[in-house]
């Protein structure tokens, strides 16, 4: 196909995009990749860089200008305040199609309307991070550094979050994996400075019901862990957010649970801020368990993986939030 021609095509699909939950785990993970680095890394400040652990790190992305991204967010907000967040992030989605750097993405990945749907539903996912009025953000957080060798991610509060309330703004999209698809996440994708196995499979969630595993990415996974929780999952259609168990005050981070096993046997290799407090698991006076390589170091932007769901609002037949199990077999139930 011709250049021209290309982006003739690329621009006629992108300007009917509709909601969709249907996507599949190629497309997904290469979409979250992306919109991962066009809106929390192009778009974090201060002096240490917003870092999105990607599920493929060799993948090379189009480049953006900030500045755009930025015009597009602070657009966006004028239009949430004047008229309603629904057609603020329409608006923010459909400029943020028309960007080059997206039509170069979208048309060389020759994406039909399905796939074109699937990326700015998921886009959509990340503009509602900075809608005004949202109760959280992501930060840097240096807690598990000494692990990774890199920054880590993180989800804190800006106005206190009462129990009940549910953070609608922090969701995640959910893929089927096929057989095959499951193996390859469960391959490791390199080690880091320290020997540290980097995990490929940290935003897996399980339906025993289906018998099979969903992909889920998207700001929700950011959510790190820890054994005193304050939310929990919360499922509405295909999409997946939280729900506060208790209170959270402005600054305070934003906490889910993976799983009594997901580091290591009864958690033995932990780094969240409890298990430092109580000098328990990796705090403790031995290190003993699992390989270190299944540590909260390769798994801190998890979510999806172990964290407990509660019972959704909205009846599916797609996941049954009520009994899961994780990568290492620990049963979870609401």
């Amino acid at each position: 196909m011709a250049p021209a021609a290309a982006v003739a095509r690329s621009s006629s699909v992108k300007g009917a995009w509709r909601p969709t939950k249907i996507m599949n785990m190629e497309d997904l993970s290469r979409d979250d990749d992306f919109l991962s680095h066009l809106l929390v890394e192009k778009l974090g400040t201060g002096e240490v860089p917003l870092i999105v652990h990607k599920m493929d790190s060799s993948r090379k992305l189009p480049k953006a200008d900030p500045y755009d991204l930025l015009q597009i967010v602070r657009r966006m907000i004028s239009t949430a305040k004047e008229k309603s967040p629904t057609l603020a992030i329409r608006g923010a989605v459909d400029e943020l199609l028309r960007l080059n750097s997206v039509k170069y993405y979208l048309t060389t990945l020759n994406y039909d309307q399905k796939q074109v749907n699937a990326f700015a539903t998921h886009a959509s996912r990340y503009f509602e991070l900075y809608l005004p009025g949202g109760s959280i953000e992501i930060a840097h957080t240096s807690r598990y550094s000494h692990r990774t060798g890199k920054p880590e991610l993180c989800i804190l509060a800006t106005r206190p979050l009462h129990p009940g309330m549910v953070i609608t703004e922090l969701k995640g999209s959910m893929a089927d994996l096929t057989e095959e698809e499951d193996k390859e996440l469960k391959r490791t994708d390199g080690r880091h400075a320290d020997g540290v196995a980097i995990r490929r499979d940290f935003s897996v969630i399980h339906s025993k019901q289906m018998k099979k595993n969903h992909l889920f990415l998207g700001p929700a996974r950011f959510v790190n862990h820890d054994c005193d929780h304050n939310v929990e999952l919360f499922r509405e259609g295909r999409y997946i957010t939280f729900r506060v168990i208790k209170m959270i005050g402005v600054g305070e981070e934003v906490t889910a649970h993976y799983g009594d096993g997901y580091f290591g046997e009864n958690n033995c290799h932990c780094l969240c801020a409890t298990c430092e407090k109580n000098g328990r698991g990796g705090y403790g006076p031995q290190d003993l368990g699992d390989d270190p390589s299944e540590s909260s170091s390769g798994s801190v932007q998890g979510a999806g993986s172990d964290v407990e769901e509660s019972e959704a609002e909205e009846d599916t037949n797609d996941v049954n939030v009520n009994e899961r199990s994780t990568r290492r077999g620990v049963q979870l139930r609401s």
